[in-house]
């Protein structure tokens, strides 16, 4: 039995990201994931029985230039971006023609935000905390 094995690493060029419905370019950093709460179970003895699993939570953040986050607070409620839900599409596409590899996650809440700057800074980038509800893998 022979096994295929593609051994390609994506850069950070590689990736798309779509906020909103927006192909956004301006963004410097994505991270996202989901966390189970678990804790052990005890009973006679001082060895745990079982691990005993409880809900999910998905969080992450996107890090955005201030214009791209200018974009977003104009298509929110009140111009407040945490009164916001989406849905955020990461593409990792090496190269044209390759296979993709996406993630979608399902009804994005930002849940805060803060634009600053410090002197020398070139630009500005918000990093922005998010909740999403679930993670498709396509």
């Amino acid at each position: 039995m022979s096994f295929s094995f593609d051994s390609k690493q994506y850069a950070f060029k590689d990736i798309q990201a779509v906020i909103a419905g927006e192909n956004v370019a301006e963004f410097a950093e994505v991270k996202f994931g989901s966390k189970r709460d678990k804790e052990y179970s005890y009973y006679r003895g001082d060895k745990a029985h079982s691990i005993q699993w409880g809900n999910i939570e998905n969080s992450g953040s996107i890090k955005l230039s201030q214009a791209a986050v200018e974009r977003l607070m104009d298509k929110a409620p009140e111009q407040d971006i945490t009164q916001l839900q989406i849905n955020v599409v990461i593409a990792f596409a090496p190269e044209l023609g390759t296979k993709r590899t996406t993630f979608t996650l399902l009804a994005v809440e930002f849940t805060e935000w803060e634009i600053g700057m410090a002197q020398g800074d070139k630009k500005a980038e918000i990093d922005l905390p998010i909740m999403f509800l679930r993670v498709a893998k396509g």
